[in-house]
């Protein structure tokens, strides 16, 4: 059985942060480079975390992310 947490990483994102996760390996990462709304619907289901830059998380993305934990804004 897979354990590990998929987390979206919504928009451009320093290397810094994206090192923070590749060095879990219980985390699994996706970039997502298309901020808008409808394909962050299409992307969120499933996803246990989505970690944002400067995109608008809307109340119908994290309606539709059916196994999310947290949401987090780097850089606030």
């Amino acid at each position: 059985m897979d354990n590990r947490r998929k987390v979206l990483l919504i928009g451009p994102m320093p290397a810094a942060a994206t090192d923070l996760f590749d060095a879990r390996d219980n985390i699994e990462t996706e970039t997502v480079t298309d901020v808008s709304e409808a394909n962050l619907l299409a992307k969120v289901k499933g996803v246990h975390g989505m970690t944002v830059r400067t995109a608008r998380i809307t109340a119908r993305i994290v309606a539709a992310a059916n196994r999310i934990e947290i949401v987090s804004r780097l850089g606030v």
